[in-house]
């Protein structure tokens, strides 16, 4: 199996547009891996998004067997100040394996006042947390 890191930078403004570019890349990408792989980190995109914001390209991955992997409950990112809260981080888990688990934890906050403010410097997301399984060879191909 192979894990890849994975972070899309937050473009804005003139060059909104390498966003879609980008997306166009790594959809390419993922439709030419033939081993099971895991994709993780910060998509500055979540579920639901517009279209211009990219948020059909998750829809396309998952057209193509690819799980979506992106926890029910909870937020990665907060917006500061606002308190509002975004899925952002995930994984593009490829057939073959089967998600088992997916969640994310704040649980460093508790280490530092530093952290549990979100000062600069530290951590503004959630640690992602993702339990996968080999699906069988003979069930995978089904």
């Amino acid at each position: 199996m192979d894990v890849i890191g994975f972070r899309m930078p937050a473009f804005a403004g003139k060059q909104r547009p390498r966003k879609r570019e980008t997306w166009e890349w790594l959809i390419g990408a993922l439709a030419s891996l033939d081993r099971r792989t895991v994709v993780v980190g910060d998509f500055n995109t979540q579920q639901g998004d517009a279209r211009a914001m990219c948020g059909d390209c998750l829809e396309r991955i998952a057209a193509f067997g690819w799980t979506v992997a992106i926890p029910l409950d909870g937020f990665s990112w907060k917006s500061p100040g606002r308190g509002s809260g975004r899925k952002l981080d995930f994984a593009l888990v490829s057939p073959g394996l089967r998600v088992e688990s997916v969640s994310y934890s704040w649980a460093f906050t508790g280490l530092a006042a530093e952290a549990s403010e979100l000062r600069t410097g530290l951590p503004d997301h959630a640690m992602l947390l993702l339990h996968v399984e080999a699906v069988p060879d003979s069930l995978a191909a089904e």
